[in-house]
């Protein structure tokens, strides 16, 4: 059995550990003891590591890592659960609970094996996967063999691979997060391959959070059929309303039903009507300009950042 499909059925431990019923022994290593070379996942959230942390130090650390033994005598190379050990190491922990596991027979087994364990947790971005998927192939591995090995379809594997080709300005999409959604980012990677100025146009309002995958298959749909790339693709989906039009317009403040968000203290971001006909006070007594008040969609107001407001809609009651 491939030594990676034998690792997803069950995890295999050193035989001098395993008991009768060759269940994993789980060991209490030294931290120090553990070594770490290269490893699929490359980027880790530091707001997310110290979550992952104070969890820890709250309940424990309930599942254990993967290592194997080093060529370094005494020493343990780490295979799977790097974000448990750096949080770990955020606590300044002196052990960390392992499993002891058989060394992968070679480099895209050990690859594979890492790539697997963190799709199961949903621990990867698009771009480590896409990384992992080239080191793979780089290693000699055909798209079939992958998929195998990976638990994944050839479909899967193809889409992802696609990904180690998109252009800079795309695939800062994913490393910036400004979209996780691999269907767009490939429909644009297309546009670009058709018009790269529409395409940088359509990556901006992505960016910007203005249009979706459904804009920008639109747009490879005309560009197919050979029509002119609307320029509205640089406007945002939500226009300003023009201010000569509303200059002169006298609007009673319980009638002023401008929609907007806004950030809260906390910097929680919420919605709701912009009131006029209320300065933002605390305790009676008059704050900086920097706050006016919302009427939330629950009828509760809210005292929020003037400089964060964003209009979303403007029109009378």
């Amino acid at each position: 059995m491939d030594n990676v499909q034998a690792h997803l059925e069950a995890v295999k431990s050193d035989p001098a550990t395993q008991t009768e019923t060759q269940a994993p022994q789980v060991l209490q290593i030294e931290l120090s003891k553990v070594l770490v070379s290269k490893q699929v996942r490359s980027t880790f959230d530091e707001d997310e590591l110290a979550d992952l942390a104070k969890s820890i130090q709250q309940d424990g650390q309930r599942a254990p890592i993967e290592v194997t033994r080093s060529c370094e005598p005494g020493f343990y190379e780490l295979l799977t659960g790097e974000r448990r050990f750096r949080a770990l190491g955020m606590l300044n922990a002196s052990t960390v609970m392992a499993i002891l596991v058989d060394k992968p027979k070679t480099n895209h087994d050990k690859t594979a094996l890492q790539l697997v364990e963190n799709i199961q947790r949903e621990e990867l971005t698009p771009l480590e996967i896409a990384s992992a998927i080239h080191a793979l192939s780089e290693n000699g591995l055909s798209g079939k063999e992958i998929a195998q090995k990976t638990g994944k379809s050839t479909t899967w594997v193809s889409r992802y691979t696609s990904l180690n080709k998109l252009p800079d300005f795309i695939a800062e999409l994913l490393e910036n997060k400004a979209t996780g959604d691999i269907s767009l980012v490939l429909a644009l990677h297309k546009v670009a391959k058709l018009d790269q100025g529409s395409a940088k146009k359509l990556a901006s309002a992505v960016k910007a959070k203005r249009i979706g995958r459904k804009q920008i298959e639109d747009t490879l749909e005309e560009l197919k059929s050979g029509k002119k790339v609307a320029d509205s693709v640089e406007q945002p989906s939500l226009t300003a309303p023009n201010p000569d039009a509303i200059k002169y317009r006298l609007i009673k403040p319980e009638k002023f039903a401008a929609q907007v968000q806004a950030k809260l203290e906390s910097g929680e971001k919420v919605k709701g009507r912009l009131l006029i006909d209320r300065f933002a006070t605390i305790n009676n007594e008059e704050v900086a300009e920097d706050w006016c008040w919302l009427e939330l969609k629950d009828g509760t107001k809210a005292c929020v950042k003037t400089s964060s407001v964003q209009l979303l809609r403007l029109n009378s009651l």
